[in-house]
Parts: structure tokens; C-alpha cells; sequence
């Protein structure tokens, strides 16, 4: 079964939605991750009704359905006029007064797991090499998603490791006296993905001398001898994701 995304995935999408809705040049984009298969619209950005809001689309079905069933994008200029999809979801997006759309899917790990769509609500989208960048922009964020889902994957690996070997139950702790500061908890995000100071600093808009010394304050509150071991604590403790 797929694992769910959280809040720091959802900000993600909703930046690749900007993104894309300022690099087509329509303003126009809107996008989600797949819940049990299915993909749940999320994001929005230059909208002019709420007909998109909740809106749920299956695999095959409507343009999105068959960018995920494929795993590739799909185009069409006269979404309302097309014969090469179905046209389940016209009260959704007819309403929006959506006329071209772009559906690119988010893959991570070689699997579909969610959609981003460029849309226009002109009669044509502006040029012929939008294309793209958009591809280029839902690719940058299927690589981040995927990076993340290596790192949870060798992190939990660890922690299991790191259990049989001292006894310490698998799962997080409900409460613990430790209290991590915002930006330490964002710093050991950062180091769990296996960044360096310097990429974490970038990452975080911080300076690299400044992530360690969130580090450090973390590590300490951790009783860790290195970030490895903050991470893996932090993590038994619930204090990050």
C-alpha cells in the first residue's frame, strides 16, 4: 500500500504549483497526490470558482486518470470537445471554464502518485514550448519526493537495526520531556535526508555555520554523539517525521 503524504509533501506540491502556474504563463494550475489509488485535487492556484475543490479522480478516467494509468503526460486544447477521454469529471472542470489542459503525473519510485495540471481558460495555451518547463518543474518534485522516500526507507531500516541490537521498541514514544525548537527540527529533517550542513543551509535559507549550531544544540538535547544518532532519536521520540 502506498505510503500517505504529510504536510511538508503538500507544501511541496503547492510550490510546484506555483511554479507551474507562472511558468506557463496561464496562472492556471491545480494539482494533488493519489489517496488509495485514487487522486485527490488539492492544490490550487488561479481558479475563479470553488468546482475544483474535493474533486477525486480515478485512474483512466478524464485526462489526469489516463496521465496516471500511463504514467505520462497527457494534452488536450479543447478539453471539453475532446474524444480521447472521458469526460466523467466535465462538471468539475467545464464549470471551472477550463478550455486546454496539461496533466503531468508526479512518479516516485516508478509509480504514479499524483498529478499536476497546467490549465488555461483561454482558447489556447500561450505558445507552443510551455511543455517543458512544466515537465521539467513535476519532474524536480517527483526526484524530491523520491530522495525523501529513500531516505524514510534506509532511516526506518536503521531504527530497526538499531532496535534489535538495544532492545528499544520499534515504535515512538507517545511523550517525551525533550523540546525541539522549530528550526532544530528542521535542521534534523534536512540531516535525515543525508544533506550536509552546507545543503541543509540552502535547503532552509540558513547560513551553514548557523545549522550547526542548531545541530549541535540538537544533538545535545538528543544525548547523540552525531546526527545519525539525533535523527534516529529524534525520530523514536516523535519529535520529527
Amino acid at each position: 500500500m502506498e505510503p500517505p503524504f504529510g504536510h511538508v509533501e503538500q507544501s511541496m506540491l503547492d510550490r510546484a504549483v506555483a511554479s507551474v502556474a507562472k511558468a506557463s504563463g496561464t496562472g492556471f494550475a491545480f494539482g494533488g497526490y493519489t489517496v488509495g489509488g485514487s487522486l485527490r485535487v488539492t492544490s490550487f492556484v488561479g481558479t475563479r470558482t470553488r468546482n475544483l475543490s474535493g474533486l477525486v479522480v480515478q485512474p483512466a478516467r478524464g485526462l489526469g486518470g489516463q496521465a496516471m494509468a500511463e504514467n505520462r503526460a497527457r494534452i488536450v486544447s479543447d478539453y471539453a470537445g475532446s474524444r480521447f477521454i472521458t469526460h466523467d469529471y466535465d462538471g468539475a472542470v467545464v464549470g471551472e471554464g477550463v478550455v486546454g489542459l496539461f496533466a503531468v503525473p508526479i512518479t516516485v519510485e516508478g509509480a504514479a502518485r499524483g498529478v499536476i495540471y497546467s490549465a488555461s481558460h483561454a482558447d489556447t495555451f500561450p505558445g507552443s514550448g510551455f511543455t517543458h518547463p512544466v515537465v521539467e518543474l513535476v519532474s524536480s518534485l517527483s526526484r524530491e519526493l523520491t530522495t525523501r522516500a529513500d531516505a524514510a526507507r534506509r532511516v526506518d531500516h536503521l531504527e530497526r537495526r538499531l532496535a534489535m541490537l538495544t532492545g528499544t521498541p520499534e515504535s515512538p514514544m507517545e511523550s517525551s520531556n525533550i523540546r525541539l525548537s522549530p528550526r532544530e527540527r528542521d535542521v534534523l529533517v534536512q540531516a535525515g535526508l543525508g544533506r550536509s550542513n552546507a545543503e541543509a543551509g540552502t535547503a532552509l535559507g540558513l547560513r551553514e555555520v548557523t545549522v550547526k549550531g542548531y545541530l549541535a544544540t540538537a544533538m545535545a538535547k538528543l544525548n547523540a554523539t552525531n546526527r545519525y544518532g539525533a535523527v534516529l532519536n529524534a525520530r523514536r521520540f516523535g519529535l520529527i517525521a
